[in-house]
């Protein structure tokens, strides 16, 4: 969000300030210009940098091209807009320590602050929700999870942003009293309107699928484990398969577990037949792959990760937003409480902060991200030492046919 409180000290000082001027002796006294500065730099280096290889990422690497990816493209998308859009401006505020660029500027970032944060939040909403119905219905989410419901879903969420930020670019709820600042009314109905719809809402919404989503992970994983354990009680000890050779369990008997699944187990006439074959051709034997309930686990043990990497996105979210947009309700339903104001200020630089963790996320906990990230860094170093051998390849033949020239020349 915007750098809505400052303090109240400023405004007398800044008063004979002339607009075009930079105010910055206070801040040159103390030598905070230059780190600030590069500080602020390197945060939108990071957050512009980080948040494109995601979305190049998913774009080149082809394992990672999947509907429920686009909605971590959009949710990149909106990370790369605050560091394109909003953080530069902030950055600017907060060095100038006064608004600089007019009101019609101040209207549109303010707006497109308010945009991208809300579609962060709900973009994790639709992650969510998408990770609970693979959960919850394995053999339909196939025909749910396609390219154009993802595309229709994320163009819902970028509208329902915007419908939050729009008033904000009529001047609702902006602070219309100081000229030299930027921010939003403390104490307004759009206020509670813009936390709720942008924050509080989706939160709760996100807390109610994640609940969800570990009670069905948990209570499918004790019955496939219930059942491969009545299953596989069954199995002979010789039941391998030769590492040249291929078995499947589909066309063997099956066994009605407990809860009701159906367990494939392999006959005694085909284990010893494994055993002899095994025996007589000496080589070690690989236990057989083709295992309907180990498949099951797998399964549920990549939608389980799948949903613990989504846990720690957003667990990295409401720690930065959080603060923020608690203090910010505070100031809209009670009127008589205060917050300092260079408090607010973290708070606000807290959650820009936000924008660069993903990108660390994603390649630390999933191998198809970190594959494509090290394609992606490595491919244009490739690219140019090829490129650069190539011409100096070029600028010797170019040498050696001058100098075979020459010589003809002097013969």
């Amino acid at each position: 969000m915007a750098d809505y409180w400052t303090l109240a000290s400023n405004s007398s000082s800044l008063a004979t300030v002339s607009p075009t001027s930079f105010p910055t002796a206070d801040w040159d006294t103390h030598g905070r210009v230059v780190p600030l500065t590069v500080l602020l730099v390197l945060l939108i280096f990071i957050i512009v940098f980080g948040n494109s290889l995601v979305v190049l990422a998913v774009f080149y690497e082809r394992r990672l091209r999947l509907p429920s990816n686009y909605y971590v493209v959009s949710l990149a998308v909106a990370d790369l807009a605050i560091g394109i859009a909003v953080v530069p401006i902030s950055a600017v505020y907060e060095i100038a320590t006064r608004w600089l660029l007019g009101q019609a500027l101040c209207r549109m970032w303010i707006s497109a602050d308010i945009t991208c944060c809300t579609a962060s939040i709900i973009n994790l909403c639709a992650i969510s929700f998408d990770r609970y119905r693979a959960l919850s219905q394995p053999m339909l989410y196939p025909q749910y999870s396609t390219a154009k419901r993802s595309c229709i879903t994320i163009t819902g969420i970028w509208a329902a942003s915007l419908a939050i930020s729009t008033p904000t670019l009529f001047g609702v709820g902006i602070e219309k009293r100081q000229s030299n600042q930027c921010l939003l009314a403390k104490r307004s109905a759009f206020v509670v309107f813009s936390a709720c719809g942008s924050f509080f809402i989706p939160l709760c919404i996100m807390l109610v699928l994640y609940r969800l989503i570990f009670k069905i992970a948990n209570k499918q994983r004790r019955k496939i484990q219930r059942g491969q354990s009545v299953g596989f009680s069954h199995l002979n000890n010789d039941m391998y398969a030769d590492s040249g050779s291929e078995m499947s369990l589909n066309h063997s008997p099956c066994l009605q577990s407990a809860s009701g699944d159906s367990i494939a187990i392999a006959s005694s006439s085909h284990a010893a037949a494994l055993a002899q074959q095994r025996r007589q051709s000496g080589r070690r034997p690989k236990l057989l792959a083709k295992n309907p309930v180990a498949q099951r686990l797998r399964r549920l043990g990549s939608h389980t990760k799948a949903a613990k990497t989504l846990g720690i996105v957003v667990g990295a979210f409401v720690f930065c937003w959080g603060p923020f947009f608690f203090t910010y309700l505070l100031h809209g339903v009670c009127y008589s409480c205060r917050v300092p104001d260079t408090l607010m200020k973290y708070f606000v630089w807290l959650g820009y902060c936000n924008s660069f963790l993903n990108p660390i996320i994603y390649p630390c906990l999933n191998k198809d991200f970190r594959r494509a990230f090290r394609k992606l860094l490595t491919r244009h170093y490739c690219k140019r030492k090829s490129l650069d051998y190539w011409n100096s390849r070029r600028q010797s033949v170019t040498q050696l046919i001058k100098a075979s020239r020459h010589l003809r020349v002097s013969i």
